[in-house]
């Protein structure tokens, strides 16, 4: 017949961390000797022990085992009531096997831990963090999140207020933090707060600190790149006005001067043009009138005819060169240059040069008036070219004045100086 189990307590109560025993009954229904195991079912079989895990029984006799259930405090361990089954199997007669149920009630607990990701949040007007809270409890936590400071000069928003999380999960609210008060330069300022948990009325809140790090609103590396690129306009500003401007203005002259050849030879065929219908108004009389008009002054419309084509002086360009040389230990003056009459020399070129490294100073002057002075030590080759050309008439010509200042022994100065540019002439047409 097998086995007959009793179980003599069949309702039990524990709390998670505890354990409780209760014990079963098995008694021998056979005939024969037999053996008898036994089995947990059910969700509490996994912390549940029975000692002696075996009994060999007589037929007819009767003995006991104890059953201990030790629930772990995690949330494994649900909280409410738990059925289970214990199977005492025959080993003669398995047919025979008999099962005593009962039922386990398990207390509830709350175990929740809590933290910011990032603990310590850095910005400027506002700043993110992750509030993680873990339900480690055997029941669904419920409870609302709490968070302030001390100094009130923070201001917070949880994205959900309230918290909720089922035992054994976690979940993540976002919690914004800003600054009351912002401040435009100085040091980081620490600001500290607190989120406060309130799982149950009885157990002690989860307290969560934080901080933030609020930050000036302008940069600390903001000046210095501020400077730097300031440095860099100065630079391409110097680039410009030492290397790209003075090539542009050359590559521009040189593009100039053949069409304005052109345009001088042209102007002087217009000359020889306008002198020949003056040679031929000179010898032929005007067309005769008939003889029933009136009859025309004709000197006056003769001189008006005159007042109308007589032109302009025209300019003629000469293009002209010319170097002066000092060579002196003192001061010495070379020049000047002026040009004939009411003419005018315009220089658009200057190169000067000091091959012997002579040290001193250099003048180019309009007359006794100076239109350049330059140091001797600072030079070998330099040149210059203007948009504007210096103009130089007879009354004032280009000169170079020089004072050499070179130690004993070192010799002359021997600076020069060549000057490039155009003789303008006003010339009558005929």
């Amino acid at each position: 017949m097998g086995a007959i189990a009793t179980l003599v307590q069949s309702e039990l109560t524990v709390e998670p961390g505890q354990q409780v025993t209760t014990t079963l009954r098995v008694r021998n229904a056979g005939s024969i000797v037999d053996e008898f195991t036994f089995e947990v079912l059910g969700d509490a079989a996994g912390w549940t022990r029975i000692e002696p895990d075996s009994l060999r029984l007589m037929p007819g006799s009767e003995e006991q085992v104890q059953v201990t259930f030790h629930p772990p405090r995690t949330s494994a361990a649900r909280a409410g009531q738990i059925p289970f089954g214990l199977k005492v199997s025959s080993r003669e007669d398995p047919d025979g096997s008999a099962v005593e149920e009962g039922t386990l009630q398990v207390s509830e607990f709350l175990a929740v831990t809590a933290e910011l990701i990032p603990r310590t949040a850095r910005g400027r007007r506002k700043a993110k963090q992750e509030l993680a809270v873990d339900n480690r409890g055997n029941e669904r936590l419920n409870t609302e999140g709490l968070v302030y400071d001390e100094n009130e000069a923070l201001d917070f928003e949880l994205s959900e207020p309230t918290v909720v999380a089922d035992p054994g999960h976690a979940t993540f609210t976002t919690l914004k933090v800003a600054p009351r008060k912002r401040f435009w330069r100085g040091p980081d300022r620490t600001l500290p707060f607190q989120i406060q948990l309130q799982p149950t009325e009885t157990e002690p809140p989860v307290a969560v600190d934080g901080t933030l790090l609020q930050q000036a609103l302008i940069p600390k590396w903001l000046p210095k790149v501020l400077l730097a690129l300031l440095l860099l306009l100065l630079l391409l500003a110097l680039l410009w006005w030492t290397l790209l401007r003075p090539a542009i203005e050359s590559a521009a002259r040189d593009a100039v001067e053949e069409p304005l050849a052109e345009q001088a030879a042209a102007t002087a065929q217009l000359q020889d043009d306008v002198a020949g219908v003056q040679e031929a108004l000179g010898q032929e009389p005007p067309p005769a009138d008939d003889e029933d008009e009136e009859p025309v002054d004709e000197e006056p419309e003769e001189e008006e005819v005159e007042e109308e084509l007589d032109p302009e002086p025209i300019e003629v360009r000469t293009p002209t060169d010319f170097r002066l040389n000092v060579n002196t230990g003192g001061t010495s003056v070379a020049g000047p240059v002026t040009p004939d009459g009411d003419d005018r020399l315009e220089i658009t070129d200057i190169i000067l040069q000091n091959p012997g490294g002579d040290q001193g100073t250099l003048q180019v002057r309009r007359g006794t008036t100076v239109l350049l002075e330059v140091a001797l030590q600072n030079f070998r080759d330099l040149d210059y070219h203007f948009v504007g050309p210096l103009v130089f008439t007879s009354d004032d010509g280009v000169n170079l004045r020089v004072v050499c200042q070179n130690e004993p022994g070192e010799g002359n100065c021997t600076p020069s100086a060549l000057f490039s540019g155009q003789t303008v002439s006003l010339v009558e047409p005929e």
